[in-house]
């Protein structure tokens, strides 16, 4: 089945005149299958060290995979070294390990942590959260600009804000007594 599928390539190659560009062998395909495995594990990682501003209302395998299949589609329209092929197998590469990981994230959600970045409280009951500010890098003016577009009051009528996962200030603006761990969790 293998040696079909490269020889009607080849075939097509050679009417047209123009070599390697549908494929290029198999040891180039599982190059760029291990290669797009590699590095989207690593952008997950280093997103996850550099935290929630590097990621703007995705989750961060959404948006690696939406940055990384940019890429990969660039690099097979300009670079004559990536086949069609090659390309075609790194964003399906790409496209599974996005779907695999949301469904389990979805399925076990101990795995959230890992692929997307917790909420931090940044303002808590009249206080900035300067510890979490600067792990996080928001300063005082973005949370009380966020207060201000979010709940259209000032900070002494909030009770919280927090930074998603996607990079947004969510502002709490009344915390029941039962749902405070919600909150204090992330502190």
């Amino acid at each position: 089945m293998l040696n079909w599928f490269s020889n009607v390539f080849t075939q097509i190659e050679n009417f047209f005149g123009t070599p390697k560009l549908l494929f290029d062998g198999w040891q180039s395909t599982a190059r760029i299958t291990l290669t797009t495995i590699f590095l989207y594990l690593i952008l997950i990682v280093l997103l996850k060290i550099f935290g929630s501003r590097s990621v703007s209302s995705f989750s961060v395998y959404d948006m690696i995979a939406t940055i990384t299949i940019g890429s990969v589609i660039s690099s097979t329209l300009v670079l004559k070294e990536i086949n069609l092929i090659n390309g075609m197998v790194a964003i399906i590469v790409l496209l599974v390990l996005q779907f695999s990981l949301s469904k389990l994230v979805t399925k076990w959600g101990g795995l959230y942590p890992f692929a997307n970045p917790t909420p931090k409280v940044v303002f808590y009951k009249g206080e900035f959260k300067n510890e979490s500010m600067k792990k996080v890098r928001v300063n005082k003016e973005e949370i009380y600009s966020a207060i201000r577009r979010e709940a259209g009051t000032t900070s002494d009528n909030v009770e919280a804000v927090l930074l998603e996962p996607n990079g947004d200030l969510s502002v709490i603006k009344n915390i029941s007594p039962e749902y405070e761990n919600e909150i204090t969790k992330y502190m």
